[in-house]
């Protein structure tokens, strides 16, 4: 064969595998079969990722043969060569020994390698290749009995694909090829392993080889001239045989199972392929037979094996886990996933120290360190931690696999034992529960041992119904207690249940009692098992049904009615003899229209007697029209005469019944009183009205919108008024209303928009009206919500409070200027005058600001209200909306609850005459403030060093007027050091603590001074008999202004100013009080300068 044919075989291939074109030109002008032909033909295949098997499969072959390449077939015969080794493979990786095929890329020529066997095949050598096959294959396979089959079955079916060629290759040889082929042939035939039979286009054997005789159990049994189905009875063959003689297959292949010639069944694994010697010649079939019958077995007992391990394991209800030595998770079951609460997604992400409790981490380390050292240990506990990071308690048995020295996997398997005890505990206390339970339950509870069907116990509510005391029952069976033909019952109904091993429900059984007769009663029954399944004992229930029996035949016919009636209703029932016209009503229907049932006449004309003249003729009308047009429904709403000759109206439904011939035979309906609904109605009309009116009449601005606010659902007129803009604008550019808000507000407010669907939302902020003015705006929003309960619209109120905030400022202003009056007040020396001018100052401001806190809260009850009402209109409206009566009413309720609480008119009228005078009163103050500023006056002093004592005895000569007529004075002076002080603050504080303990005596008592030294403090007391302060007004003592004597008697600076002194010298002073008893301050001062 020239390299011309060789080339034009290989451009076959690569068309076939996939690359057309130029690419399959380019890759052709590559393999040029020079020097370099093998490599770069393999280089060529291992770039074709789809086909790598076949690729592999045909580099091999090509290794199969001498340099001189003189057996190659033509490019025909490669396509047919390369094609049966593709389905070849196919059939080879879809095996159970295929995968691993696939994972080990056991190629040929590899295999070859390995086994150490050369790769080059010639005619004549199948004999020594064959004997040298099997010792190979299982050096190299080892004590791997799978991998030896995979191995030597691999090889065998090349040995089998290249007789394949070699017949291939008569049809391009000489007579004298032809004949060597022919000897090799039969040479290979009766060298390979392998079950084969050579056969003639009538399926006669030509051939068999000893394989085969021995496979079928007779190694002298003669094959030849026999019908291939006297040995091989399937009739599949037959049908395989004319498609390959035909050419339409190239190979078939199957499993067969047959009897040997010992009558033993055997597995077949058959591979059928037609032959020609020559192009002319008549085909004939060539049979490999493969006994698989023991590879079967064997392979299924793993499989089995395998998947009853498998199941084991997922079934287990304990935790099983296998991890690698650096705490990788290789396998966990089932029950591991759900009680640590993971997904198998998880495992990739997670080790095993990811479980170990942070308590517990060093214990749980400590032991999988012990494992890893080939320790095995049992019952060990630790605590994981589940995904959810809850605890548990597990207790279990660990090991390992070790290989090679090293540790490879530890395998363990735990049981959670925190639900163990807590199950123990529940245990417990489900027993006393059920303890409880069997013992309070109205129903008759017995049970009995099932030997001899005696109770061992019986409930409380068994000793009532049966009128024995329980230790007369307790041992006893049915016949000591019961007729004997009820006895009979009970046990033969006891005896089936036991029997059948299931619960038994007897509806009904009488049974006679010690004092109450006999009783009807409703039984169930069921066995009690023990471990091992046997039955123990059997349980009973019992319920007294006897006056539910009684009640039953007498609610029977109502029963029927009712549930008929419930098709259409639950108001007024009513059913309608459509033969006798006899009409009846349920027992409402004399309550809810003022009648009495006796009253009301047992036919028809009881309803058509009372339908109002207007709507009479329309109502029959429609109901005869149902009637006889063969309709199955009615409905109509129309007015009713009570019994007072007041009209309801009613929502009126029926069912018609009908015949087998559907003839009209009956009527059942339901009449519902409608008109509290359609009076809701108007009143919702009305009360929108009212709202609308209040809404449009109110000084504030009140608004509903979309919650994206890109719709403007109400604003009222006050818009204009406030904003300066048409509130027809807002409508068609709901937006437009941002643009208003000052620039240093903008994003304030509308970073507050999601409050408003909370309610939370309430904001001050500025407008810019048309002219340029500015204002101050209070708007407040709520949400509304539909029948569902969601948010689908805000609502809200906007007010004007631009002169609140003037008055707010100049309040702001009056206390900064009440500020430095208080700091004037501070440096005064003449306290009388300070005192006077501040108990005015604090008398006339009182006054205007306290009525002006009043108004401003009830301002703010005012708008809360308002605020309410219109909520309660919004939802009442959303409730008429969705048409649930209940709903309206409902809402009705509240909306007239909320119209007593509020007097809009009042409202209204009071809100003008508040605002006025809370601005009156604010004018007042700002007057008082401008005039304690004419008395503003600052002085100034420096510090010094001084004695404090001389300081006592200084302001003691100045204030000695106040105190000799109240009190006598006691002076305890230590030695104290001097300390660097403004003299006169201080003597400002020690003056008042003096005057203050005189005015706190009534009558003659007694003032302790002391002073002395603690650690690095001077601390100086003031102690008096006076009447003491009162807890809650030791509070407030330091406050400004604060006092507790009558108007004109002090100020309340004076603890005030003191406090502030001290602090200043960063002092502490502390107070210590009793009614009635005494009062005693005490001054502490840093000795140390810098303090």
């Amino acid at each position: 064969m020239d390299q011309r044919r060789i080339e034009k075989a290989i451009a076959a291939i690569v068309r076939e595998i996939g690359v057309d074109g130029a690419e399959a030109d380019r890759r052709r002008d590559y393999l040029k079969l020079g020097d370099r032909d093998l490599a770069l033909l393999k280089e060529f295949h291992e770039q074709q990722a789809g086909k790598q098997v076949l690729a592999d499969a045909f580099y091999d072959h090509l290794l199969s043969y001498d340099e001189t390449r003189a057996l190659l077939p033509d490019a025909d015969t490669f396509m047919r060569l390369k094609q049966a080794l593709a389905s070849y493979f196919d059939r080879l990786t879809a095996g159970d020994y295929g995968d691993a095929y696939v994972q080990n890329r056991l190629r040929i020529g590899l295999t070859h390698q390995r086994i150490g066997l050369a790769p080059k095949w010639y005619f004549g050598t199948y004999a020594q290749y064959l004997s040298e096959l099997l010792p190979k294959a299982r050096q190299a396979s080892g004590e791997d009995v799978p991998k030896f089959i995979e191995t030597y079955r691999a090889l065998l079916k090349v040995v089998f694909f290249d007789m394949g060629l070699a017949i291939d290759a008569y049809r391009h040889a000489d007579q004298q090829a032809i004949r060597a082929a022919k000897d090799h042939l039969q040479n290979v035939i009766s060298s390979v392993p392998l079950g084969m039979l050579l056969l003639s286009g009538d399926l006669q054997i030509i051939s068999a080889n000893l394989a085969f005789r021995e496979m079928m159990g007779d190694p002298e049994k003669e094959f030849r001239g026999r019908s291939l189905f006297e040995v091989l009875p399937t009739s599949d063959l037959a049908e395989w045989a004319t498609q390959v003689l035909g050419g339409g297959v190239h190979q078939c292949q199957t499993i067969v199972d047959v009897n040997d010639l010992k009558g033993d069944r055997r597995l077949q694994m058959i591979t059928m392929r037609g032959v020609r010697y020559t192009e002319g010649d008549r085909a004939r079939l060539l049979l490999v037979v493969e006994d698989i019958t023991e590879r079967q077995k064997a392979e299924q007992a793993v499989r089995e094996s395998r998947d009853l391990m498998l199941d084991f394991l997922e079934n287990a209800n304990d935790l099983i886990q296998s991890v690698t030595p650096d705490g990788r998770f290789q396998y966990v079951n089932r029950a591991w996933l759900e009680a640590l609460g993971y997904e198998l997604e998880d495992l990739p992400h997670l080790t095993l120290s990811d479980l170990f409790h942070p308590d517990n981490q060093t214990h749980c380390e400590a032991l999988f360190e012990r494992i890893k050292k080939g320790e095995s240990l049992r019952s060990a506990q630790m605590v994981f931690v589940t995904k959810s990071g809850r605890p548990i308690a597990v207790e279990g048995n660990i090991n390992s696999r070790i290989e090679n020295g090293k540790t490879v996997i530890t395998r363990a398997i735990f049981r959670d034992v925190t639900e163990r005890k807590q199950a123990e505990e529940e245990l417990r206390s489900t027993e006393a529960f059920l303890n409880s339970i069997i013992e309070n339950i109205p129903n008759m509870l017995f049970v009995k041992e099932v030997r001899e069907l005696r109770f061992v116990r019986f409930n409380k509510a068994g000793e009532a119904l049966l009128g024995y005391p329980r230790e007369e029952l307790i041992g006893k069976n049915d016949y000591d207690l019961f007729p004997e033909a009820q006895a009979d019952f009970f046990t033969s109904k006891d005896r089936q249940v036991l029997g059948e091993g299931k619960l038994l429900d007897i509806p009904e059984e009488p049974i006679q009692t010690r004092d109450r007769g006999t009783r009807i009663l409703h039984t169930r029954k069921i066995p009690l098992y023990d471990k091992e399944g046997r039955p123990l004992y059997l349980l009973g229930i019992s319920e007294d049904i006897t006056e539910r029996k009684r009640a039953e035949d007498a609610l029977r016919e109502s029963k029927e009615r009712f549930q008929l009636a419930t098709r259409a209703t639950n108001d007024v029932i009513w059913d309608w003899d459509l033969i006798t016209n006899a009409l009846w009503w349920s027992e409402n229907f004399g309550p809810l229209l003022g009648l009495r049932l006796e009253e009301i006449p047992p036919g028809a004309d009881s309803w058509t007697d009372r339908i109002h003249p207007d709507d009479k003729r329309r109502i029959l009308s429609d109901v005869h029209e149902a009637i006889d047009r063969g309709g199955q429904f009615w409905s109509g709403e129309y007015r009713f005469r009570r019994g007072d000759g007041t009209y309801a109206t009613v929502l009126d439904r029926g069912y018609i019944i009908r015949d087998e011939a559907g003839a009209p035979v009956r009527m059942i309906g339901a009449m519902m009183d409608i008109t509290e609904r359609r009076r809701a109605e108007e009143k919702l009309r009305q009360s929108e009205e009212r709202f609308r009116q209040v809404a449009e009449s109110i000084r504030e601005v009140f608004w509903m919108t979309s919650t994206d606010k890109n719709e403007m659902i109400y604003v009222s007129p006050a818009y204009q008024e406030i904003w300066g803009i048409s509130p027809k604008k807002l409508y068609e550019e709901p937006r437009a209303w941002l643009d208003t808000i000052h620039p240093e507000d903008r994003a304030r407010v509308i970073a507050a928009f999601p409050k408003q669907a909370t309610g939370e939302y309430d904001l001050q902020y500025r407008i810019i009206r048309p002219d340029g003015s500015i204002r101050w705006i209070r708007d407040r929003a709520f949400p509304i919500r539909n029948a569902a309960g969601a948010v689908y619209r805000v609502a809200g109120i906007a007010e004007d409070i631009t002169e609140r905030k003037q008055d707010e400022e100049a309040l702001q202003r009056a206390y900064k200027d009440l500020k430095e009056t208080q700091a004037y007040l501070l440096q005064s020396e003449k306290m009388a005058s300070l005192g006077q001018m501040a108990a005015g100052v604090a008398h006339e401001i009182n006054n205007p600001i306290g009525f002006v806190s009043s108004n401003l809260r009830t301002l703010e009850e005012y708008m809360t209200d308002l605020l309410k009402l219109v909520g309660g209109y919004e939802s009442l409206l959303t409730a008429v909306e969705g048409g649930e009566s209940d709903a309206i009413e409902g809402e009705k309720r509240r909306v007239r609850s909320l119209s007593k609480q509020v007097n809009v008119g009042f409202l209204l009228e009071d809100l003008s005459r508040l605002v006025g005078q809370s601005l009156d009163g604010m004018e007042r103050v700002r007057r008082i403030v401008q005039d304690l500023k004419e008395f503003s006056h600052v002085g100034r002093a420096e510090r010094m060093r001084i004695n404090l004592n001389q300081g006592i005895e200084s302001t003691l000569n100045i204030v000695w007027n106040e105190l000799k007529y109240k009190a006598e004075v006691i002076k305890e002076l230590g030695e104290i050091p001097e300390i660097l002080c403004y003299p006169q603050q201080i003597n400002q504080v020690f003056m008042n603590l003096l005057v203050n303990a005189a005015h706190a005596i009534s009558e003659r008592g007694k003032i302790w001074i002391r002073s002395r030294v603690e650690g690095d403090w001077i601390v100086i007391e003031i102690e008096d008999t006076g009447c003491g302060i009162s807890e809650e007004h030791v509070k407030k003592i330091f406050d400004p202004f604060f006092t507790t004597k009558p108007v004109g008697k002090g100020t309340g600076l004076g603890l005030s100013v003191s406090y502030r002194i001290v602090q200043k010298h960063n002092g502490k002073i502390e107070v210590e009080s009793t009614v009635g008893k005494g009062t005693k301050f005490r001054l502490l001062l840093p000795i140390d300068e810098s303090a």
